[in-house]
């Protein structure tokens, strides 16, 4: 499987959105097993799953802004009442230069710009 069809599919899985009857269930199934951020009820419900890729609608995908010249992919953002979430999913890719650093200065502009209650939490999903 390739990183982009991974990281479609788990947008595709957790969107409650995106996946009405049992999306809601696997994300909070994800932030108990994986995040173990212990969202509560209100904020699981809140939340978005935002995923960068053409494949999915507009309102659906994560721009991330030009930093230094360059265009960087944040492969999914969960944004909640209380935080932002960036995923990073890395299969068989390799790094860019300061990608984690990058994405950690989005979240927290992102968390900043929306006043949120949580700091934000960078996540790289790996095979290791």
């Amino acid at each position: 499987m390739q990183e982009t069809e991974l990281y479609y599919s788990m947008y595709e899985l957790l969107s409650p959105k995106k996946n009405p009857e049992r999306g809601r269930l696997y994300l909070e199934l994800f932030d108990k097993h994986v995040l173990r951020l212990n969202m509560t009820a209100e904020e699981l419900n809140s939340a978005r799953v935002l995923v960068d890729d053409s494949k999915a609608p507009e309102e659906d995908r994560y721009h991330m802004q030009f930093i230094d010249n360059k265009r960087k992919r944040i492969d999914l953002a969960i944004i909640t009442n209380k935080r932002f979430i960036p995923v990073e999913v890395k299969i068989d890719a390799g790094d860019q230069d300061k990608q984690c650093y990058d994405y950690w200065r989005e979240a927290e502009k992102y968390h900043k710009n929306h006043s949120f209650s949580e700091p934000p939490v960078l996540y790289y999903l790996s095979p290791e």
